[in-house]
């Protein structure tokens, strides 16, 4: 560090760290500006995103996207969202960033490399005057003499004027994030909702092994479940995949963040295999198929539907004889044998009435019952954190402290996959760093 006192301090060299400081920069040049970042090097977390791509920011993105415990009154997510992902876009075009568009509104860089942006983003902020300080690991954030003091973990000591916090979650242990802004806010007496993992996989209850590695086009409900009743929490479409011992695809993650624990209550995930149908309209198509496939062995019902191996899981549920695969020999080659063989055939037409519609049941509500969600090891995101409570809508500044300011995933919201979620750390840290940079500049001439 060049000094030990700045005008304003961003703690955290992430994604809504590093715009922070940018806009910071940007509107008050004269300001001096220091990032603080625990790790080596800035941005680890942001240089993974989307399997090293960088899905950094999504068109579509407004405050509906985003989930919050915060009232439904609170202007927060509204005001930074207002005006969507456009001026972002704009503001990495002039970073050096030409977006390439996916479906449903996702942007890439041009180069499809994470790296990119965050070359972008760090050039950016030292261009703009920011200083960069890595491997300075925040202990304390404490209000002093009309400022703050920051302490590291090796008592090393920065004070500023204004500091924002930018810290992240407690999502993706692996790249350093542990909940440290967390536990600031607290020591400062902020409402702090209880953090839980998001956009993981599901847990399931039971082994899916004879399933691991089917993917099928579907929907997920998420149930809670108590003696009395059964409760829709969530809903989502997509991509379903199972592993071994898990529920997996976007649109499972998505669902993952309303798993909450609560005493007497369980979860489970309905999946709907076939969701162009209806149970009506899938029952008749099988009772077709029952016809045309009459002296064939039952599993010509299903074939071609979905699967060949949730085929025979659903045929098992029904007490069905299904053919089993049969192990390769030596030279590595499965033993062909005629397709539906098994030891003890049923045929099509031998099928109940009660049979097939209680397959086509299962088909539109296959319930996998969970144990729980993927540990922060595993997650994307953070659902909770800060309670937008604590902040002013149009400048993230906390309503207790002046000159203290929150920016990205240390605050209470969330979105789906998608680039949502960069969309909030980059226009929040946009917001923070400008409103900073504002004040600054009012103290400086007044």
């Amino acid at each position: 560090m060049k000094n030990n006192r700045y005008d304003i301090a961003v703690i955290g060299a992430g994604a809504s760290g590093l715009m922070a400081a940018i806009a910071a920069g940007q509107r008050a040049p004269e300001a001096s500006v220091i990032l603080l970042e625990k790790n080596p090097r800035p941005a680890a977390k942001l240089l993974a995103t989307g399997n090293g791509r960088c899905n950094y920011l999504n068109k579509n993105a407004a405050a509906s996207s985003f989930y919050t415990a915060a009232q439904p009154s609170n202007r927060v997510l509204p005001t930074v969202l207002a005006q969507g992902a456009g001026p972002l876009i704009c503001d990495f075009r002039q970073l050096g960033i030409e977006p390439f568009e996916e479906e449903e509104g996702r942007l890439y860089p041009r180069s499809l490399q994470a790296a990119s942006v965050v070359r972008a983003l760090v050039s950016g902020a030292e261009r703009f005057g920011a200083e960069l300080c890595c491997g300075f690991a925040v202990s304390s954030l404490k209000p002093q003499d009309g400022g703050y003091v920051i302490t590291s973990q090796e008592g090393e000591t920065v004070t500023a004027s204004q500091v924002i916090l930018a810290l992240g979650g407690k999502a993706g242990i692996a790249f350093g994030t542990c909940g440290d802004g967390y536990r600031m806010a607290r020591e400062l007496g902020l409402k702090v909702e209880k953090p839980v993992p998001a956009l993981t996989k599901l847990v399931a209850a039971e082994s899916l092994q004879a399933l691991a590695g089917v993917r099928v086009k579907g929907s997920v409900r998420l149930l809670e479940v108590s003696s009395k009743e059964e409760r829709l929490v969530a809903e989502d479409r997509g991509e379903l995949q199972f592993t071994e011992d898990c529920l997996s695809g976007i649109c499972t993650f998505n669902v993952s963040r309303f798993y909450r624990i609560f005493d007497g209550a369980s979860y489970v995930a309905r999946l709907d295999l076939l969701e162009e149908y209806s149970r009506e309209e899938l029952a008749l198509l099988l009772k077709k198929r029952q016809q045309l496939f009459a002296q064939e062995p039952c599993g010509m019902l299903l074939m071609g539907l979905l699967p060949a191996r949730l085929c025979s899981c659903l045929l098992e549920t029904e007490g069905l004889p299904v053919e089993k695969e049969e192990p390769e020999n030596k030279k590595g080659v499965k033993p062909r044998k005629p397709s539906g063989c098994c030891e003890k055939q049923v045929l099509c037409r031998q099928l109940s009435t009660q049979t097939v519609e209680s397959l086509a049941q299962k088909i539109k509500a296959f319930d996998v019952p969970l144990a729980g969600t993927r540990s922060w090891k595993d997650a994307q995101v953070t659902s909770g954190g800060i309670s937008l409570e604590e902040v002013a809508p149009d400048t993230l500044e906390s309503i207790r402290y002046p000159g203290l300011y929150f920016a990205g995933e240390v605050l209470d919201a969330d979105g789906p996959c998608g680039g949502f979620n960069l969309t909030w750390a980059f226009a929040s840290g946009k917001a923070a760093g400008l409103a900073a940079a504002e004040r600054f500049s009012n103290d400086t001439n007044s």
